[in-house]
């Protein structure tokens, strides 16, 4: 779970990996506005149809050719799912979903979703 990568330890090592990780810990639609460009980004915030969908939109405006949206949590929350299912209906991006099982909760897949961006910016 992204709970897990809280820990301030294991920021500190991804960051050593590559200095061009930021960790961004707010809002997502205002964190998000802030953003000029990317080539992934991790979303494991508000689990609401509408909200994925803005948070969506915003990331459109960003996201690299190529990039990739991953989000979190897109089998066992059922709006989340249903957002990943809206995605897909977009020939500009390529939807992976991925059975994640999470062993602290009764061994039941959480999911990720891997979104593609065929032509972003």
């Amino acid at each position: 779970d992204i709970e897990d990568l809280r820990d301030k330890e294991i920021c500190k090592v991804i960051t050593k990996m590559d200095k061009n990780v930021n960790w961004v810990w707010e809002n997502s639609l205002n964190a998000l506005t802030n953003i000029d460009e990317a080539d992934f980004v991790f979303i494991d915030g508000l689990h609401e149809f509408d909200h994925n969908v803005k948070e969506f939109k915003i990331i459109e405006t960003f996201i690299k050719k190529g990039g990739i949206v991953a989000i979190h949590d897109s089998e066992h929350i059922p709006d989340v799912w249903k957002f990943v299912q809206w995605v897909k209906r977009f020939d500009n991006f390529e939807v992976i979903n991925l059975s994640t099982t999470d062993i602290h909760y009764h061994n039941y897949s959480r999911g990720l979703a891997l979104i593609r961006c065929t032509n972003g910016k």
